[in-house]
């Protein structure tokens, strides 16, 4: 969604010109704001893709991965007990997604940073190639940390909150299927994830088993064929976010 959050950014720090997303999108397409730096097209629409394509894909791989980390660690010192029917609580699932979240922020913040600068200050540089050397040479490595602790406080609440609706909205959907979920085809369980996707607007992760038992993550007796699937899935769906403004420009 690269040009409605550049539209974002902008009215945010320039409201005359971006009053509402339309017409901030419109004054970017048409040229009018050119003298921005921004480029008229779709070009200028898409400022910004790259950092936002390779910030959320950091994030993902971190925050689904370690999310299902954290709920075996957590279970296996025993600080939460393990899940009832392959349901986490809701005691862990917080604990463990706000812990991916908080690591998985560390690798956004960066590129976070070089995608609001050069979406609200288009003239600085053109993308992450150049603006990433340009802010390190410029400014250090902690001007692109200065934003942590806000993008903490809205991402962490997002995740834990995508979490726990995915985990409970996956288990309502498999209690009412013919089919236990260890019987179903890969397709099947697919299309019991998009569904959930499309219910909690987010991606999050579906591999839990019937019944819960601690083990190596990622060992080959922990994650069926089709658990396997699962995770490169869900990262194609939030990066497709990313690419998605080529059908949002117009």
């Amino acid at each position: 969604m690269t040009p409605v959050d550049l539209v974002k950014c902008n009215a945010q720090t320039n409201p005359t010109l971006f009053p509402s997303v339309l017409a901030g999108a419109r004054a970017i397409y048409s040229g009018k704001v050119s003298h921005l730096g921004f480029a008229p097209g779709l070009k200028g629409l898409t400022t910004g893709w790259a950092p936002t394509f390779w910030g959320y894909g950091v994030q993902g791989v971190c925050k689904f991965g370690l999310n299902e980390y954290f709920k075996y660690k957590y279970v296996e010192t025993g600080l939460f007990s393990a899940p009832e029917h392959g349901v986490p609580s809701i005691p862990l699932s917080v604990a463990a997604s706000a812990s991916a979240e908080l690591i998985a922020d560390l690798g956004l913040c960066p590129l976070e940073a070089v995608k609001v600068r050069v979406q609200t200050s288009p003239d600085f540089a053109r993308g992450l190639r150049d603006g990433l050397p340009k802010m390190l040479r410029q400014e250090g490595m902690g001007s692109l940390y200065a934003g942590l602790v806000p993008l903490w406080g809205r991402q962490v609440p997002y995740t834990v909150t995508k979490f726990l609706a995915f985990e409970r909205i996956a288990d309502a959907i498999y209690a009412k299927l013919p089919k236990k979920k260890s019987d179903m085809s890969q397709v099947e369980q697919m299309t019991v994830v998009f569904a959930c996707q499309h219910h909690t607007d987010s991606s999050s992760s579906c591999g839990s088993s019937d019944t819960y038992q601690p083990q190596p993550l990622y060992h080959s007796s922990s994650l069926s064929e089709t658990d396997s699937l699962l995770l490169p899935c869900l990262l194609l769906y939030d990066l497709q976010l990313a690419i998605w403004p080529a059908f949002c420009a117009v």
